[in-house]
């Protein structure tokens, strides 16, 4: 089983990224741009929500997690060099 993606966020209720309690349910809804308000569909427990959230983010953002990724490495890097 994969890791779900935790959030950080105190007003989340689920203790999911992208997971809502609706109507007696749970959906899975991605925030992330390019895709704002896309519904990923309602699921019987927060778990499966979540891991609904997480294929979908896999699937889509990973390129631009990586390139997000990169880019605060190289201004770590930059940063270090300015250190010394």
């Amino acid at each position: 089983m994969e890791l779900l993606i935790r959030s950080n966020r105190k007003d989340n209720k689920t203790g999911y990224k992208g997971v809502n309690a609706h109507q007696g349910r749970f959906q899975a809804k991605c925030n992330i741009s390019p895709c704002r308000n896309n519904y990923l569909g309602r699921f019987g427990t927060p778990e499966d929500a979540a891991q609904a959230y997480l294929q979908h983010y896999q699937k889509e953002h990973a390129e631009q997690q990586l390139a997000l990724r990169v880019q605060r490495e190289a201004k770590k890097k930059q940063r270090d060099a300015e250190w010394f």
